[in-house]
C-alpha cells in the first residue's frame, strides 16, 4: 500500500492496530524526552531495525492523522 487513499480501504481493526502502535512510540518518545527510558542504547540495540521498519510502516498513517487532526 502506497498511496494515503488507500488507507481509508483498510478494516477498522487494521487502522485500530496502527493507531495503537503509533501510541506506542509515542510513549517511548515521552519517555525519551523526560530522562524515563534510562537505557536508550539498550532499546535501540534490541529491536532498532524493527521500530525503523514499523515506522516505515505505519507512518502515511502518522502523517494523515495529522493532516487531518
Amino acid at each position: 500500500m502506497s498511496k494515503i487513499e488507500d488507507l481509508d480501504k483498510l478494516p477498522d481493526e487494521v487502522k485500530e492496530a496502527i493507531h495503537e502502535v503509533a501510541n506506542c512510540y509515542h510513549y517511548i518518545g515521552f519517555l525519551m524526552k523526560y530522562g524515563l527510558l534510562t537505557n536508550k542504547q539498550a532499546f535501540f540495540e534490541e529491536g532498532g531495525d524493527t521500530f525503523l521498519r514499523i515506522y516505515e510502516i505505519i507512518q502515511p498513517v502518522i502523517e494523515k492523522e495529522r493532516k487531518n487532526g
